[in-house]
């Protein structure tokens, strides 16, 4: 029996499987365990089973016709073939020589996106190989209909079937001889086509005239999820997937990244007031890099969060809005006891309130979060760096803080073991860790480059300098004598970072004991493998003299009396 699985990001209830299909409200899909974690829609577009052949469309176009040639596709003049208006990479095909350079279906060409919704595509080149490459292939008859099974090689239980659909293009051939199904990819002229047929034959890389009427069978995807339960999140899709899955219930849900993502201009935020994030979010090291432009409050990747924690994750790129609270993580922290630890903003975050009074208060914009609000709300930053920057072109006085824009209502903050590097440009006040009207919060044993002034409503960190940046003062009083290294001095950059984030550098976890003093027995857990232990001492790791710590290393260190931070540079190649 076939194993369907309902869209995890409709958030819907699955209902028994009693027949060879689930039956469900909205388009079913098969998991054939694919690489890329594509799934499969079990029918045609049009059809109601696997065996119907469903709708036929014209490359390109979303609606089906009565018959299918040259003098009626959309994207061309006339009956010719070298009158293209659309997806024209090469001038003689081009109506008067135009080109655009496309070779792909934006979504509101691709007919798989404008009629079944946002979730789903037609299936690229790519796609097919794909299908091919991990499946087995029998051509087999379902009733009258022939067509090819593609039976996943995880479980030979689990299968699509394509009919022989023929297509139409001037007339209707190959119907029950042959399946001809369109990819979202072009040619100079046409659509790569997906060809099947008897004696398990397959052909991914055949143009055909794009005015052709061929079925389609969409593709969409869902979150995977590691054994722990956690989604796992390492492109723009799975990262709008996550945020819809937030949108659409209730229950906390945990979200792991996999890799850097660049939401490029997508606007996607994770939460809102409605349904605010109350997870915890890993990013594993890795970047979010955004594009924001907003006229809205509380513009960040965490747009509204609520018990909720955020770690190990770097966030770039930029925030512009014209309204208040923008932050470089979390926009709005609305209840409960929430976490951001270990996290770095680089983020640009400009605000623009020109509606603002000369003398009033504005903007209220954070490096790390934007507003936390209510009473009974806390939030604890810990281990975290803001070296991006915040401008202000507000018509009122900006007030806009290193890690909090505002504490309000209640809301707490407690800030430890922070630094920020970050530059301000018509902002009031830039010494402030905090502000906060009805708020309170504590600072602890954290710093900021750019001193200035401080008012009631700001909370200051403690001032330093490039030179304290620069030979490790700073990176030993963050790291505040844990055994477990946090801070390390960037040998890249020369300045204090996150271990997390160093560039250049494995970050071990490190458990350092003191038995007897001064004597530092230091065990390095790496990667994987085991390596001879290796004796140093303390002088010979600072100077450099040390730079490659093997796997599963052990070192042993003679340190000086009251010597507490070691500089660990383990580098690993990227």
């Amino acid at each position: 029996m076939k194993r369907t699985r309902l869209l995890l990001l409709l958030a819907l209830l699955m209902t028994a499987v009693t027949g060879v299909w689930a039956q469900s409200a909205t388009h079913e899909y098969v998991d054939l365990g694919l690489p890329s974690g594509t799934l499969w829609a079990t029918c045609n577009m049009g059809a109601d089973s696997p065996e119907q052949y469903g709708d036929r469309y014209a490359w390109g176009e979303t609606e089906t016709k009565s018959y299918y040639e040259w003098s009626n596709y959309l994207l061309n003049v006339g009956s010719g073939t070298h009158n293209i208006l659309k997806y024209c990479s090469d001038d003689k095909w081009g109506y008067d020589g135009f080109t655009d350079g496309l070779t792909r279906l934006l979504p509101e060409d691709d007919a798989a996106t404008v009629n079944w919704g946002e979730e789903w595509r037609m299936p690229t080149q790519d796609d097919f190989r794909e299908l091919v490459a991990n499946t087995t292939q029998e051509s087999t008859t379902i009733g009258s209909v022939k067509g090819m099974k593609f039976i996943s090689k995880t479980d030979p239980n689990v299968y699509i079937f394509l009919p022989y659909n023929g297509q139409y293009e001037g007339d209707l051939f190959d119907v029950n001889k042959m399946g001809h199904y369109w990819s979202s990819d072009g040619t100079h002229n046409g659509g790569y086509q997906f060809r099947i047929q008897d004696t398990n034959w397959t052909d991914t890389e055949t143009g055909a005239g794009r005015a052709a009427g061929m079925c389609i069978r969409p593709v969409t995807f869902a979150l995977p999820q590691d054994a722990a339960g956690n989604y796992l999140v390492g492109n723009v899709t799975q990262w709008k997937l996550f945020a819809k899955l937030v949108a659409e219930t209730t229950d906390p849900v945990n979200g792991k990244m996999t890799a850097d993502i660049d939401l490029g201009d997508d606007q996607t935020m994770i939460g809102s007031e409605e349904h605010p994030f109350t997870g915890v979010f890993n990013g594993k090291g890795h970047t979010l890099t955004v594009a924001y432009d907003f006229t809205e409050d509380w513009v960040a990747p965490f747009r509204v969060i609520s018990g909720a924690t955020i770690k190990n994750l770097h966030v770039a790129g930029t925030v512009n809005n014209t309204q208040q609270h923008a932050a470089g993580i979390v926009g709005n922290v609305t209840s409960g006891t929430n976490y951001i630890t270990n996290c770095i903003s680089s983020v640009d975050i400009t605000g623009n309130n020109t509606t603002a009074e000369s003398s009033e208060y504005t903007d209220w914009n954070g490096g790390i979060a934007g507003l936390v609000i209510n009473n009974g709300t806390s939030l604890y930053i810990n281990d975290c760096m803001f070296n991006g920057s915040i401008t202000s072109t507000s018509s009122g006085e900006s007030m806009c803080a290193n890690m909090v824009g505002l504490l309000v209502g209640g809301g707490k903050a407690h800030i430890t073991n922070c630094l920020s590097t970050a530059t301000f440009t018509g902002v009031y006040q830039v010494n402030s860790m905090y502000h906060y009207i009805k708020g309170s919060g504590t600072t602890t044993n954290s710093y900021v480059l750019q001193g200035g002034t401080t008012t009631d409503h700001g909370t200051a960190g403690t001032v330093t300098n490039a030179e304290a940046l620069s030979d490790g003062t700073i990176a030993e009083a963050l790291q505040a004598g844990r055994s477990e290294i946090t801070w390390i001095q960037d040998a890249t950059l020369g300045t204090p970072m996150l271990a997390t984030f160093a560039d250049g550098v494995y970050k071990p976890t490190v458990n350092l004991t003191f038995d007897p003093a001064p004597v530092v027995n230091m065990t390095v857990t790496t990667k994987e493998g085991e390596a001879e232990p290796v004796e140093a001492t303390a002088e010979q790791l600072e100077a450099g003299k040390i730079e490659q710590l093997e796997p599963g290393t052990e070192v042993k260190l003679k340190a000086k009396k009251g010597y507490k931070f070691i500089k660990v540079t383990a580098k690993e190649e990227k």
